[in-house]
């Protein structure tokens, strides 16, 4: 709903691994918002909860737009490991040609 994404968006911004962990008990895709802002404080935790929030359209454009500041910070590695958590086809392939793009 509109107010659980209010909620997770605002307790994301000062607590990102809270409210990631809150959507992934309670099985709110919404909590993939706040990838980006956990990446930022803690690129590995970010990277380790990703599998756990819910499959779909959220988490796939989460992942799709942390793979290039996952490949720099993290290793080309640890961003193709999450191209499979990707599961649209086509969102994926854009994923592994930014990747192969970045001249690694």
């Amino acid at each position: 709903s509109k107010d659980v994404t209010t909620i997770l968006n605002s307790w994301g911004g000062s607590h990102p691994k809270e409210a990631i962990q809150w959507a992934i008990d309670h099985g709110r895709p919404e909590g993939a918002d706040s990838l980006a802002r956990l990446f930022y404080f803690d690129p590995k935790a970010a990277v380790d909860l990703a599998p756990n929030l819910p499959a779909g359209k959220t988490r796939d454009y989460a992942i799709l737009n942390l793979t290039d500041q996952v490949e720099k910070e993290l290793g080309e590695d640890v961003a193709r490991g999450l191209l499979p958590l990707i599961s649209d086809e086509a969102l994926r392939d854009r994923a592994r040609q930014e990747l192969e793009g970045s001249g690694k």
